[in-house]
């Protein structure tokens, strides 16, 4: 049959239960079901079945909506069409519409291709219909004559990024690790134990989602599962290939049949152009970005630890859900219509056009995930020194205070400041507003080097104080970033805990033959203790003073000398024309 003569349709298969002789109306890619122009018996003699024998395999990296489908024959309309549920789809066809997408995982697919037989209705079938009558008034459009048979498999390995890797390096050692455990498994590098131990932990890093024609005892889950069914495939469709399944499928015109009471207009299909195909694939796929990076924050440390952090990441899946949700509605709704001539492509571009204002397609969308990220990696990584110090996360704060006299507590203070791009974040049906041109983050470089002194300054204090309560918790409003809370007596009005400050020297020292009188500036509010340490430059053990007073006296002193050695840890008072050292050490505060 000449597609070219006879206006013959092609379509993928896409798991659908397709027949010789079925109805199909092609405005809907709709199957439907015991409309057909023959009986069983009569349909039976006149099919010709030839031998089709394909068999392709292929490592795929891209996970795109238009790779997915560049090495199968699925048209962009019906790809559009499954992706926005116009079409129940099943079987392998499920990978093309699987939306999944992480930026924490590199992702890798094995797909398998086999193809087995062709049926065909003969040309004088074709004049000889029983039943057209009946398909008066279905939406048929279209009668299916032929159907290629085989059967697809991929098989999406996916493993997870560290610290230490990019994704475009593990995607590489990924694909490095499948064809080892390739090799292994067809003996082409041998089939040591050794070998196979040394490659183990590799393999059981990696994870594996299923999507097939084929019937399986069970699904794969590792990589090393995976490939051993991947080695069985070609025998499960069977000696005759009698599991194959419709994989490309013919469609004849109902207008062009004999006797047909059908005109040409009630078949007529407008097919979109390829530049608005386009705009939507590229649509779908950018819906589906955003959603894996809202996902990936979502199942990151901070989020889960966080309940505000984690309030403003619901906020937004909650709101850009119901974006993509409208999107996808709308577009299922007009698509047919279009094709059935019922609306102009006008009508979808301006769905497009309202699609790619939003503010859920701007730069700004894009740098409020970007520093939502960056916020992230942050406070994941102070979440993980404090549990490593041995604190928890407290939200119920007021419990403790109840319970203990004294709590010091690592505040994280800037995650409920306002977000304006986010209060502003509509459906553009529902209002316009004018999308921000600035995204503010509290992340900047001094904020962080200021949560850094606080975390290390808390982890000393925990170190130091094991019968007091210690904790971390998520807001407060005053200073940025993070600060140190110190609870007292109850109360939960707290305070900023801000630890003094290197005391600057300023003393006046007075020299007698074996005396040295240190006459110190007053202590701030905060010290609670000062010592002071001395010694002779030839002796090795530092004296300690514990100084009450702002004047302290050292008595019964061998030769007063000048040390030169600072000790490390401590401040140079001041040095005399002897061999002395003073020191005064750091702070000891409650």
């Amino acid at each position: 049959m000449d597609s070219a003569n006879f206006d013959i349709v092609e379509v993928a298969g896409l798991g659908r239960p397709f027949q010789l002789g079925m109805a199909y109306d092609l405005r809907k890619h709709k199957l439907l079901p015991g409309l057909t122009l023959w009986d069983y018996e009569g349909l039976q003699t006149k099919i010709c079945v030839s031998n089709q024998y394909d068999t392709k395999f292929d490592l795929l990296s891209s996970d795109s909506s238009d790779d997915k489908t560049s090495t199968t024959k699925i048209s962009a309309y019906l790809k559009i069409a499954a992706l926005c549920g116009l079409l129940d789809v099943s079987g392998s066809c499920t990978y093309f519409t699987d939306e999944k997408k992480s930026e924490k995982k590199a992702k890798l697919t094995l797909s398998y291709h086999a193809t087995t037989k062709f049926k065909q209705l003969s040309m004088d079938h074709l004049t000889q219909i029983s039943y057209l009558s009946e398909l008066k008034g279905a939406g048929a459009t279209h009668i299916v004559v032929a159907i290629l048979y085989g059967a697809d498999a991929y098989f999406v390995f996916e493993r997870e990024l560290d610290s230490h890797k990019n994704k475009w390096e593990l995607e590489g050692e990924l694909k490095l690790t499948i064809q080892k455990l390739s090799f292994l498994m067809t003996g082409e590098l041998g089939s040591s134990g050794e070998r196979k131990d040394s490659e183990k932990h590799e393999f059981e890093k990696t994870s594996c989602t299923f999507h097939g024609d084929f019937k399986l005892e069970s699904n794969p889950y590792t990589l090393q599962d995976a490939l051993q069914v991947y080695t069985k495939l070609p025998y499960m469709l069977g000696e005759k290939g009698e599991h194959a399944v419709p994989l490309q499928v013919w469609l004849y015109p109902l207008s062009k049949l004999p006797k047909s009471r059908l005109e040409e207009s009630d078949c007529i299909v407008r097919e979109i152009s390829d530049t608005l195909n386009t705009r939507m694939s590229h649509a779908i796929d950018r819906l589906n970005m955003i959603e894996g990076k809202v996902n990936d924050l979502m199942n990151n440390e901070a989020a889960k630890s966080l309940a505000l952090f984690h309030s403003k990441l619901q906020d937004l899946k909650q709101k850009f859900s119901q974006h993509k949700a409208d999107f996808m509605t709308n577009l299922a709704h007009l698509l047919p219509l279009i094709r059935g001539y019922k609306k102009e492509e006008s009508d979808l571009v301006d769905l497009l056009q309202t699609y790619e204002d939003s503010p859920f397609n701007s730069p700004a969308m894009d740098r409020w995930l970007e520093y939502r990220r960056m916020e992230s990696d942050v406070l994941g990584s102070f979440l993980k020194q404090l549990r490593e110090t041995g604190v928890n996360l407290d939200e119920d704060l007021h419990i403790l205070l109840s319970d203990a006299e004294t709590v010091v507590s690592f505040t994280f203070t800037s995650l409920d400041l306002p977000d304006e791009f986010l209060s502003d974040l509509v459906i553009p049906d529902e209002a316009e507003k004018k999308t921000p041109d600035e995204i503010p983050t509290w992340l900047t470089s001094g904020i962080i080097k200021t949560m850094r002194k606080n975390l290390s300054l808390f982890k000393d204090l925990k170190r130091s104080n094991n019968n007091r309560h210690t904790t971390f918790n998520a807001h407060h409003e005053i200073h940025p970033g993070a600060c140190i809370m110190l609870y007292e007596g109850g109360s939960d009005e707290p305070i900023c805990f801000t630890p003094p400050t290197k005391p600057v020297f300023s003393a006046t020292i007075k020299l007698f033959s074996r005396t040295i009188v240190v006459k110190l500036n007053p202590a701030c509010e905060a010290t609670v203790k000062r010592t002071l340490e001395y010694k002779p430059r030839m002796k090795e053990w530092w004296k300690t003073l514990v100084v009450e007073r702002d004047e302290e006296k050292l008595t019964n002193l061998e030769s007063v000398i000048a040390e030169q050695k600072a000790k490390s840890g401590h401040f140079l008072l001041g040095q005399t024309e002897e061999d002395w050292g003073l020191y005064l050490s750091n702070f000891n505060v409650s």
